[in-house]
């Protein structure tokens, strides 16, 4: 059985995604893994890195779309996902080497891994603290141990209840989808691991969507608030 599936959106990352494809082929003890790419309508030569890739290593799954947005692509990559758990991976985004060692080591029995990220910006590194001790916890016990409310790319789900309670990121949300989608997980989840190793490498970008104003689409967070009130 496939033990992680790796979603990967990608749309014009011709610049990073040879970093993120790297640390993939480094990965070690990753032989249960799977590898799942979304071009999502990329101009530039993504594509052709990722097909690259893919002729080589048998992981590797792409699937080609018109641009949809991330939403739309993920939700493509969670309908194909095989692995048992499943780990969100932007495709200008890399992990350590010692990602699978740390994920099996730590999940044990929870049904999520939440893990510090290492936040990459300008040449520096600086661990996004997680000030929770590991362990496993309930949801309850996280909620109200946790200072930051953590999504991914700081968890990691497992995949039989994303299934078959129908969860899937929400195209009309532009801005905090992820949270939305970990409250989705967390209504339907029991406990969560929790260690304080990071093993996912956030590369910050000044130029990144995230990082550029966008009123109409920011107003969607909105939605989030409400859903996690609720």
């Amino acid at each position: 059985m496939t033990f992680l599936s790796i979603i990967i959106p990608c749309y014009n990352v011709e610049r990073y995604i040879l970093s993120t494809l790297n640390s993939l082929s480094l990965l070690n003890d990753a032989e249960d893994c799977e590898f799942i790419f979304v071009n999502d309508g990329s101009t530039d030569k993504t594509s052709f890195y990722i097909q690259e890739f893919a002729k080589k290593d048998n992981r590797a799954i792409l699937i080609d779309q018109p641009n949809q947005g991330v939403s739309v692509a993920r939700n493509a990559a969670l309908n194909r996902a095989r692995g048992k758990f499943i780990l969100c991976l932007d495709g200008d985004d890399y992990l350590h080497s010692d990602t699978i060692h740390i994920v099996k080591n730590n999940l044990k029995d929870a049904d999520a891994l939440l893990a510090p990220c290492i936040v990459e910006q300008n040449d520096t590194k600086k661990t996004r603290v997680l000030n929770i001790r590991d362990g496993v916890y309930s949801i309850e016990q996280l909620y109200t141990s946790c200072k930051i409310f953590p999504t991914a790319p700081m968890i990691v789900y497992r995949t039989s209840i994303i299934h078959e309670n129908h969860i899937h990121f929400k195209p009309n949300i532009k801005s905090g989808e992820v949270y939305d989608f970990t409250v989705s997980f967390f209504e339907h989840a029991h406990t969560i691991a929790v260690t304080n190793v990071g093993f996912y490498y956030y590369v910050m970008r000044n130029n990144s969507a995230t990082h550029q104003p966008n009123y109409s689409a920011d107003l969607s967070v909105l939605a989030i608030a409400q859903h996690f009130s609720s």
